[in-house]
């Protein structure tokens, strides 16, 4: 039906269309996994801004109880003294 070197080269045109069909289909998954981890990135990005203002708010408060506490420490040892 074929000769050997039509077969062959239909062989190698089949696998040149594979081929191109991986490499079609491993550059759609990239570009997906591309847009998935810049989305993850920004969210990332906002969980950390948040994390840090809520540190920051509870060092400020913490600081205040604190020295909230040394004053009235300070208040309860000066009317102690008689």
């Amino acid at each position: 039906m074929f000769t050997e070197h039509v077969l062959i080269a239909l062989i190698a045109a089949g696998a040149s269309i594979f081929a191109a069909g991986i490499s079609i289909l491993n550059t759609y998954l990239v570009h997906r996994l591309g847009k998935e981890q810049s989305k993850s990135n920004l969210s990332i990005a906002s969980l950390e801004k948040h994390t840090n203002s809520m540190k920051d708010a509870l060092v400020r408060i913490t600081g205040e109880s604190e020295y909230a506490k040394g004053l009235l420490q300070g208040k309860a040892e000066n009317s102690e003294i008689p």
